[in-house]
């Protein structure tokens, strides 16, 4: 069996921290600020609307079918090597996307982005969770790594259009360069390696469990709807609405800040009243603010428009 090098517990954990953060932030921001700068794409890339998906796509495909597969070979070949390895890819993808001159570069581009994300997700979490041995630090830890998500989640879209507006589409990539070469020397001067002889495997029994699959399968709804709705009403405001990309981001705001409060909020009723009334309070809470979200004038000139 192949002997997995995985991270030692550093000296310094917070550069360790620091470092993962700043990845998961990176790979975060550019699932939500792609979105702000496609009308850009559309105009100066001569884009089809199905080459736009394809931008959005071609980043989220390769995160979901190999984060488990880059876990893998974290484990077996090294967490820092896999994590450094998709970090460069990423740095590299992002470079490539902003010099594109078409479509397929930079669909191309974002490909390798996707790619370069899978690596970093699940390494960067194992070398953060090796980083902090104690485990009350190490839950500490590995929630400010996860609330990260949350913050790109709620700012991505205004920073997207700040960007976007100010410097241009292909900034939101080329400011990957820098971070990710900070990124990069925080990892090789704060991480280091050893020899282990075991790895974790996953055990397929999990996919029998029901509260399993339930998670899984509302976990994909919910992010397909989300992901669908930042597609949509991206070029619906900024095409027919004529905002600008900094008044389209601030405009995504009050739905991502639902969602993350959606979220603390379920963690509350779970502890409270279970997973099953928790789901069915939010159920019933996403299905009237789906109704309120129809019954408006935006809503229906959004369908209108769109046939």
């Amino acid at each position: 069996m192949p002997l997995s090098p995985p991270v030692r517990p550093s000296s310094s954990p917070g550069k360790v921290l620091f470092a993962m953060c700043l990845a998961l932030a990176m790979s975060a921001l550019d699932d939500t600020v792609v979105n702000l700068a496609l009308p850009s794409l559309q105009s100066q890339l001569s884009l089809s609307v199905t080459e736009l998906q394809w931008m959005v796509n071609a980043y989220l495909l390769p995160i979901a079918c190999l984060v488990l597969p880059a876990g893998t070979l974290g484990d077996r070949y090294g967490r820092k090597r896999v994590f450094t390895a998709g970090l460069a890819i990423f740095i590299v993808a992002s470079a490539l996307v902003g010099l594109s001159l078409n479509g397929q570069i930079a669909i191309a581009g974002r490909l390798l982005q996707g790619i370069g994300a899978a690596a970093i997700l699940p390494t960067s979490l194992a070398i953060l969770s090796e980083a902090y041995p104690n485990p009350k630090a190490r839950a500490k830890a590995i929630g400010i790594w996860s609330g990260v998500s949350g913050l790109a989640l709620i700012i991505g879209p205004a920073l997207g259009g700040i960007l976007v507006d100010t410097f241009g589409w292909r900034s939101i990539f080329f400011l990957n360069i820098p971070l990710g070469a900070l990124t990069l020397w925080l990892t090789h001067k704060s991480v280091s390696t050893r020899r282990q002889h075991r790895f974790s495997r996953l055990s397929l029994k999990l996919l029998r469990q029901r509260s399993l699959i339930t998670v899984v399968v509302t976990n994909a709804l919910l992010f397909f709807t989300l992901v669908s709705l930042l597609f949509l009403f991206s070029l619906f405001l900024q095409q027919v609405q004529g905002y600008s990309a900094i008044e389209t981001g601030l405009r995504f705001l009050p739905l991502n800040i639902a969602f993350i409060l959606a979220s603390l909020l379920s963690g509350h009723l779970r502890a409270a009243n279970g997973a099953g009334r928790a789901l069915q309070a939010l159920s019933s809470q996403a299905s009237a603010s789906s109704h309120s979200l129809k019954s408006s004038p935006t809503f229906s000139i959004a369908t209108l428009s769109g046939g």
